[in-house]
């Protein structure tokens, strides 16, 4: 992971750390009437690496869950540089920090993605 990456991840995380609970009933609202900038600091985030294995307009898939993209999502190929939802390739691996969409089963709002590259093989 990169200093920049690292430093976003740690900036994240405290302030998701000092967050109270009122914020986040209140921002779950936000989110849940469909408003873009919605703060995400409030909800637990979760980092992976996963295989991105399709995409549409506004989201990526990986094993039919559907990560949503939003105005906020941060996305940017293996050099560290901001691209385009369109530019990500499909199939690639990819490290990814969401969130659950409340309410909502097999569905993440995506903060980051971090295109790594073509997909290693997994030994069966």
């Amino acid at each position: 992971m990169s200093m920049k990456g690292l430093i976003v991840l740690v900036a994240i995380m405290v302030c998701a750390f000092y967050t109270s609970a009122a914020s986040k009933e209140k921002s779950q609202n936000k989110l849940l009437e469909g408003e873009e900038t919605a703060p995400y600091a409030s909800y637990e985030l979760i980092q992976d690496t996963i295989v991105l294995d399709g995409k549409g307009d506004d989201y990526v898939l990986f094993c039919r869950r559907k990560f949503e993209i939003k105005s906020f999502t941060v996305i940017r190929n293996q050099f560290g540089m901001g691209i385009a939802l369109g530019d990500v390739p499909v199939p690639c691996e990819a490290l990814v920090v969401y969130f659950k969409k409340p309410g909502e089963d097999h569905t993440y709002i995506t903060v980051s993605i971090e295109v790594r590259g073509i997909p290693t093989p997994q030994p069966e």
